[in-house]
């Protein structure tokens, strides 16, 4: 029952953040666990590598149908065609990141409103912007080519790490065993 009211209130809280971010996420991570519990389920090698093909041939169609359908899927989603202003956001800071584009403009975490060029940088509805809205975007803004290197080295690094962990059957009998 505690595990139950805990996963209730998880859901309530995603509920009533309205987020489309957040909707988009869930979707996802409710995909790649299905994904994950057929591959474990496959009792070969050969059967774990087609879940994984088809898989990816799925994520494929769905990037493909998600291109086509952008439009429609944002105003579904209650978005606009320039996703909230993000797009005018993702501009400033693209033409600052070109600015120094190898080393960036140094690592501050959230931007510091009192400092250039975070100061007068982004402003939408009268509400200064403190973040790109993009890890990647963001990255590349205050660390440059190389950071971004390194972010996407990391981000491999814990995805393979995460699925190896997750799918590997062997690995999660052991675990349950305990």
């Amino acid at each position: 029952m505690h595990g139950a009211a805990w996963l209730g209130i998880t859901a309530l809280t995603l509920a009533l953040t309205r987020s489309a971010t957040v909707t988009v996420a869930l979707v996802g991570v409710g995909i790649v666990a299905g994904v994950v519990e057929l591959v474990r389920r496959a009792s070969t090698g050969r059967g774990r590598a087609l879940v994984c093909g088809i898989a990816a041939a799925g994520a494929g169609v769905l990037a493909a149908l998600v291109v086509t359908f952008q439009r429609g899927i944002l105003e579904l989603l209650g978005k606009s065609a320039d996703l909230t202003g993000r797009l005018g956001l993702w501009d400033s800071v693209i033409e600052l990141a070109q600015q120094r584009p190898a080393f960036g403009w140094g690592w501050v975490s959230y931007w510091m409103p009192w400092a250039a060029p975070f100061d007068t940088l982004v402003f939408r509805n009268g509400v200064r912007q403190l973040q790109a809205q993009n890890a990647w975007l963001d990255v590349w803004f205050q660390l440059g080519v190389i950071g971004v290197v390194i972010f996407a080295a990391l981000v491999l690094f814990t995805m393979t790490r995460t699925w190896i962990l997750a799918a590997d059957r062997v690995l999660s009998s052991r675990e349950g065993s305990r």
